[in-house]
């Protein structure tokens, strides 16, 4: 991943993007990459769509979300503390003691995550929360003082921004899914300078954490012959992690190549073929529709071939998700080899 496109993930990173709120990613990446394709425009859905006319007849989109889990403020009571409801698959358990950010209507403002004391709680409920058990606490002492910082509605995020770890690894919040917004951000750079062999759409796409509702939308729009759907997923190669039913996928072993019913089998042949032994890749076998964009966009219209590829993520959905740079490049290099290779025109 070159400097620029790090530059790109590091900014995204920093961006607050939960569900339904992704606007500020979306005029970000319209400035930084729209000059690399011939067309850009957003739908009413919001989706970001780049478009790169080829002389094929066939369609391709290539699509990745760029929306997080978050949450929003509901209540606040009277003596100022901020209680909030999650957006997508927020584990309360790891919330107590963190530091969240509201996006608040005169800038960010920054609270922490409460809850009683261990000494005041039962051992059995120790390790265990509702998210009705929990408060944000922004340091203010009224309902009056805190709602002239923040409103009911408001968005809030965790708060930790990209650091780089050993052996090409980085870590943050929302690399689920802003890897691979930037994996098709430096793609689009690539092929500024390349003829792709298919009518190339690169689609961002927003609310893939409440149902993949803006891939059903743009696939409906687009009707794309192929769509290659690229996101996370569960790395498990932590202590104790279960290998049996997903298979070894592991950080600096390759970008993931998914195959079952959700994929088809032809393009996933195409995707092998392409990776030769010159990508590094590995096998993740799902027998049942994928949680991606891809479950949605290949029952759209008529049916869409769909495949996923896919980058190894330790910790998802936590403040400090882990993934690894050398696996995002092998994403990049199998993305440019299908779409400037004639072989299947």
């Amino acid at each position: 991943m070159d400097k620029k496109t790090l530059e790109i993930l590091k900014n995204l990173i920093e961006m607050q993007s939960p569900s339904g709120y992704e606007d500020e990613v979306v005029e970000y990446l319209h400035g930084q990459i729209a000059i690399y394709m011939d067309e850009a425009y957003t739908d009413k859905m919001g989706n970001l769509i780049l478009r790169k006319k080829s002389y094929g007849k066939s369609k391709l989109m290539i699509i990745a979300h760029i929306d997080e889990i978050g949450m929003m403020v509901t209540y606040v009571d009277p003596k100022g503390f901020i209680y909030f409801q999650p957006i997508g698959g927020v584990d309360c358990n790891i919330l107590p003691g963190q530091i969240l950010r509201i996006r608040g209507k005169k800038g960010t403002v920054y609270g922490v995550v409460g809850k009683r004391p261990t000494h005041f709680v039962q051992r059995d409920d120790n390790n265990r929360y509702k998210i009705e058990d929990l408060w944000l606490d922004i340091g203010t002492s009224s309902k009056e003082e805190t709602l002239k910082l923040i409103q009911i509605g408001d968005i809030i995020t965790y708060n930790s921004n990209l650091q780089h770890l050993s052996n090409n690894l980085i870590t943050g919040k929302s690399l689920d899914n802003k890897i691979s917004v930037a994996i098709l951000s430096e793609l689009c750079m690539i092929l500024s300078n390349e003829q792709p062999c298919y009518d190339l759409y690169v689609v961002f796409s927003v609310q893939e954490e409440l149902g993949g509702r803006g891939a059903i939308t743009v696939a409906n729009e687009i009707s794309p012959d192929i769509c290659i759907t690229v996101d996370v997923t569960h790395a498990n190669d932590f202590p104790g992690a279960v290998v049996k039913k997903s298979g070894e996928i592991q950080l600096n072993k390759g970008c993931v190549i998914t195959i079952g019913p959700n994929i088809n089998k032809d393009i996933c042949n195409r995707l092998f073929h392409f990776c030769d032994d010159r990508i590094n890749y590995q096998i993740e076998p799902i027998p049942s529709p994928t949680a991606t964009d891809a479950n949605r966009v290949q029952i759209s219209g008529k049916g869409i071939s769909t495949c996923l590829i896919s980058i190894p993520c330790r910790y998802m959905h936590t403040p400090i998700e882990v993934v690894s740079l050398t696996d995002a490049d092998c994403a990049i290099n199998l993305l440019k080899e299908f779409c400037c290779s004639q072989m299947y025109m």
